[in-house]
């Protein structure tokens, strides 16, 4: 079954637990927060109201006389060190920072840095004695220490030849340049987070929704996916257009220069000749272009036809949905009478809800689509083929890419490995002749991930990157995970947990991290869909966590996996013009990887939104 996407912490009124009964008054609940002591800014932030792991429910032999479970939820705040506290939901500017107060699970939006000192506590009405008792307890509560991110939605990772880290930010519209002390400063782009499509010289230029991000021979490459471009940035920070039109409407054209069309392109690699290599993720096909900016194809079948017509539109994650046959608005809702293909899955209807907090298109085998708004469509139909998605190898122009959103040079420059993150795996493309072969992906979890069973294949795979030993290394997005794949193709996670999101199963439910922010060992790491990986001059992997707006270091030594989070600061101004000291080789691998666009971010902050597993 294909699982459903755009995954939110789950906000459900019965938790179970396995263990011991109670005593016979309601138990005292607490609120489950990040074993970290601070949270960054412009991230969502969950808290939960738990009951007491002793309580029981849903006992098996149908005794249900000891169990206890939450029947609601209200949260307060205070903003003066707990001197006075205010139930959250009653003033307008609280639908603006927090979602579902009347829950057992409240969601802040975004953080803010002066929001640090401010408290939360709940209000948990409680049921219990075979449901004849309730009472109303009240959690212990908690400090936000709130700390400056910089970043708002890191996408994409390269490194250059003096060890200086470059983030795509596709939220910010920039280019960040992180130093290795961990310095930041806006390399090229908006300082103020200002779309735009314009070549300048460093905060001169204007970018949106830049993603992918790669370096090579003193220059870095960009997948500027909003202005549907690949912009090239020299080391002292000057920005031009190697192909597309900036600004342009995104379809499929090749051609030399401002000659050749993209749509949505999410991540791109370069050889060492300087030729690019593009995935071309609206078009769902892989591209090259030359030094002079010359564009042609390389593998891929686009999605230009369908038996209705209609419209399409590829989500933020990277899968393409088609809506065809004729559609109506009512009441702010979309509804086609036509077909929708979703990666190879059909159903007869869908209704888009647009200008709400949430958009949904039913049917099986679909994504739910959140956001404050629904996007533009990406383009017309024509009307034609109805082939499926394909999962076998096959020839170039008879696979179907679904929304790839990572790529990257094999170590002996003969192979593209793509990360095809609608379909859920990854992918090697030949380059001599376009041939696209899957890989067979048995991921093992980290010691101490109960679920990693259930999770052995890649779920939404992006960014790809190979270290010095050809051990390969992708983004799983919707498992949270970093996964390496060694040279003989076993694959392991270290680190994060695919379990921070629940599975239930008959009357149990399995571990719920509600919080995805957490340093530590690799065992207790949690990331928010990362999206892409980089790889400094001493083998350390650096993540580009998209949703929880940070950039993560994995250290490894021998079996030992640390993961930390970089305490970035703002590098003091400088009077020379903005870039880097690199040249020469690609010291970051030239790999790139792409990830949630701007109208999606939401999207992990709507509840009641979950994923099922694969059976």
């Amino acid at each position: 079954m294909k699982t459903l996407r755009f995954l939110a912490c789950i906000s459900i009124a019965v938790f179970a637990f396995s263990l011991s009964g109670f005593a016979a008054s309601a138990p005292v609940p607490y609120i489950e927060a990040p074993r970290m002591s601070y949270q960054l800014e412009n991230q969502n932030f969950n808290m939960i109201a738990w009951l007491p792991p002793e309580t029981r429910i849903w006992n098996t032999d149908g005794d249900n006389s000891n169990y206890a479970w939450i029947k609601s939820a209200s949260w307060e705040v205070s903003t003066d060190n707990g001197v006075n506290w205010r139930k959250i939901g009653n003033t307008l500017d609280d639908d603006s920072l927090y979602y579902n107060p009347f829950a057992s699970l409240l969601t802040i939006k975004a953080l803010k840095t002066g929001m640090t000192g401010w408290q939360y506590r709940a209000d948990v009405e409680i049921s219990y004695n075979n449901d004849q008792s309730v009472e109303t307890r009240r959690t212990n509560a908690i400090t936000l220490n709130v700390r400056p991110s910089f970043v708002k939605c890191p996408v994409s990772l390269a490194f250059d030849s003096g060890n200086n880290l470059y983030v795509a930010d596709s939220l910010a519209n920039a280019i960040w340049k992180i130093t290795p002390d961990s310095k930041i400063s806006v390399f090229a782009g908006s300082a103020t987070g200002e779309a735009g499509a314009l070549n300048g010289s460093g905060t001169l230029a204007r970018f949106n929704a830049p993603r992918g991000i790669a370096y090579q021979g003193g220059k870095f490459y960009v997948a500027d996916s909003g202005n549907n471009a690949i912009r090239v940035i020299t080391s002292d920070g000057a920005v031009s257009t190697l192909a597309g039109s900036l600004g342009s409407s995104g379809y499929y054209q090749e051609g030399r220069g401002a000659n050749a069309r993209f749509n949505r392109p999410a991540a791109l690699t370069v050889d060492a000749s300087g030729n690019v290599y593009v995935v071309d993720s609206g078009n769902n096909v892989v591209r090259k272009i030359t030094t002079s900016g010359a564009t042609s194809y390389l593998s891929g079948k686009q999605y230009t036809d369908f038996p209705f017509g209609g419209w399409w539109l590829v989500t933020s994650i990277g899968e393409t949905f088609i809506f065809g046959g004729s559609g109506t608005v009512n009441g702010g809702a979309w509804t086609s009478s036509g077909i929708i293909l979703g990666n190879g899955s059909s159903t007869a209807a869908a209704t888009i809800h647009t200008g709400s907090l949430y958009s949904i298109i039913s049917g099986s085998g679909f994504s739910i689509i959140t956001g404050t708004t629904l996007p533009q469509p990406s383009g017309m139909l024509a009307s034609e083929d109805t082939s499926p998605l394909e999962a076998e190898p096959s020839e170039p122009k008879s696979y179907y890419f679904s929304g790839a959103l990572g790529v990257t040079l094999s170590p002996d420059g003969r192979y593209l490995y793509v990360a095809d993150s609608g379909n859920d795996k990854v992918v090697t493309v030949e380059l001599a002749n376009g041939r696209v072969t899957p890989l067979e992906l048995n991921i093992t979890g980290v010691v101490g991930d109960s679920l990693s069973d259930e999770y052995k294949k890649p779920m939404s795979p992006a960014g790809l990157r190979f270290d010095k030993n050809n051990n390969l290394y992708f983004a799983d997005a919707f498992s949270s995970r970093i996964v390496k794949v060694l040279a003989s193709g076993s694959a392991q996670a270290v680190a994060g947990l695919a379990n921070w999101l629940w599975m239930m199963d008959s009357s149990t439910v399995d571990t719920l991290y509600p919080n995805s922010f957490t340093d530590g060992k690799a065992g207790e790491a949690l990331f928010n869909i990362p999206s892409d990986i980089a790889i400094d001059n001493a083998g350390n992997l650096y993540i580009a966590d998209s949703e929880n707006a940070a950039i993560r270091k994995i250290t490894q030594s021998g079996t030992s996996v640390t993961v930390t989070t970089l305490a970035l600061e703002a590098a003091p101004p400088s009077p020379s013009a903005p870039g880097s000291n690199g040249s020469g080789d690609n010291a970051s691998g030239g790999g790139g990887g792409g990830a949630l666009s701007p109208w999606s971010l939401l999207a992990l902050g709507v509840l009641a939104a979950w994923r099922l597993r694969r059976r």
